[in-house]
């Protein structure tokens, strides 16, 4: 059965190469993956049309079709609006992306699901990386029929606190919130929110 695309799925692009705030990501990890275990599950939570997916499994296991290696990384994605769903449950992962995702929800009870279920899917000691626009005009509809809000950094941040002070008393995981210092601060704003238990 045909399921017309939502609103939010149809801003994602098609990609000839990974994006950027996606490729700052990979250089954090690759920094701090010799300091955990030989297998690294990473998760691209809202992927889209999966290219981000693609290009980091060609980018870390040398093929794009290959979601992991014994020695390396799992490249998982997950995107609903694309009926896409490689999540691997019981499997907490080291790192969860979430790129361009919540400035394309319309609303700020409907992004703080969102950002508690990414959050869901870290194991301990993981870390999830929230990346949004922040060169966008004007919030609302475009001329293509997209829905883009525009972030500062410390908007951000604080939505994340939010949605994360919002949590179940009996969920005992542990979050903290930072900002990464973005490579393009007038494109996008990365926070970064680490399980600490």
């Amino acid at each position: 059965m045909f399921k017309p695309l939502t609103i939010a799925a149809k801003t994602a692009i098609k990609r000839n190469k990974m994006s950027t705030p996606t490729r700052q990501v990979l250089r954090v990890e690759r920094e701090v993956a010799s300091r955990r275990e030989p297998w690294h599950p990473w998760l691209d939570y809202g992927c889209g049309r999966g290219d981000d997916v693609r290009f980091l499994r060609a980018e870390l296991n040398g093929y794009e079709h290959l979601a992991f290696r014994d020695d390396g990384w799992l490249i998982d994605g997950y995107d609903p609006g694309f009926g896409r769903d490689d999540r691997r449950f019981g499997c907490g992962y080291d790192v969860v992306t979430c790129t361009y995702v919540l400035n394309v929800i319309e609303s700020e009870v409907e992004r703080i699901p969102v950002i508690q279920d990414v959050v869901q899917h870290l194991s301990r000691g993981g870390v999830a990386y929230f990346s949004v626009r922040t060169d966008v005009k004007k919030d609302g509809v475009t001329r293509a029929q997209t829905y883009q809000t525009n972030y500062t950094p410390e908007r951000l941040q604080a939505t994340l606190q939010v949605a994360l002070d919002l949590r179940d008393d009996s969920d005992k995981r542990r979050y903290n919130v930072a900002l990464l210092q973005s490579d393009r601060p007038s494109s996008y704003a990365i926070a970064v929110v680490h399980r600490t238990a």
